[in-house]
């Protein structure tokens, strides 16, 4: 862990001295033969920066209204978002989540933990972690060695899944393999979309690109979504032996949401 604080501040006051035009040749020529074997430090600085918290603030109201084109064009510090390198540092991934950042931090940077990061080839919130995506490749060109949780070998620590659930439409399915793959007392992390936000409703979301969803989620007891086990009352349990320990609205209109497995 010393290793990586002392050594991401250099780098990023490289990046942030360099013209736009040119951050995104900076970040392909740093990572150019695909990740480094331990959790980068790069996504974890930014992520703790003045600028980063500043641009969250800006740009997630309490309201949820959040346009993405327009932070990434007005941001001040857009430059951090490395045009088409953002996603290598998992940036976007972490947008919804931000006021639970020192939280979460220690869960997915830990590099002794065994972390799956569930649908995160596109982005990926770390470099230690395993992605499990049906995407053929990362955001680094490389091949994604694990399409099922099911071809992981052994139980892992956490399971950390941000705006996938809803594209599955065997939801328990999916819970049941989450369940049996992590170890007793393993962490389930979620970042899931609101029932009660119109445009995460299946069928109209307001980006037609992802507008595949099959579920919404809610915390009330009436939101009118069915076999949703857990999802609508913070004293039930998602799916079997997975107590939920935290769950709230969070910047973007969605739900973060935090379950141990029991045992």
């Amino acid at each position: 862990m010393a290793g990586k604080q002392t050594q991401s501040p250099g780098l990023l006051r490289k990046l942030y001295t360099l013209s736009p035009e040119k951050v995104g040749k900076k970040i392909k020529s740093v990572f150019a033969s695909g990740p480094p074997t331990h959790a980068t430090p790069v996504t974890e600085t930014f992520l703790r920066s003045s600028e980063y918290s500043e641009m969250m603030s800006k740009h997630l109201p309490h309201d949820g209204v959040y346009d993405l084109h327009e932070a990434q064009n007005e941001t001040a510090n857009f430059r951090y978002r490395h045009f088409d390198c953002r996603d290598r540092l998992g940036i976007f991934r972490w947008r919804g989540i931000q006021q639970h950042l020192e939280e979460l931090l220690p869960m997915l940077t830990d590099p002794q933990k065994k972390i799956v990061d569930f649908g995160g080839a596109a982005s990926s919130v770390g470099f230690n972690s395993i992605i499990v995506d049906q995407l053929p490749e990362d955001a680094f060109g490389n091949p994604v060695r694990y399409h099922g949780l099911s071809e992981i070998q052994g139980e892992v620590d956490v399971i950390f899944s941000s705006h996938t659930l809803e594209h599955i439409p065997d939801l328990d399915g999916v819970l049941k393999e989450i369940t049996d793959k992590l170890k007793p007392g393993g962490l389930l992390i979620l970042h899931i979309p609101s029932f009660s936000c119109e445009r995460w409703r299946p069928g109209i979301h307001t980006n037609a690109k992802y507008n595949d969803h099959v579920w919404a989620f809610g915390l009330e007891q009436s939101s009118p979504i069915p076999n949703l086990k857990g999802y609508c009352d913070i004293g039930m349990k998602v799916a079997d032996y997975l107590q939920i320990k935290q769950a709230e609205y969070c910047g973007d209109d969605s739900i973060y949401l935090v379950a141990q497995k029991e045992g």
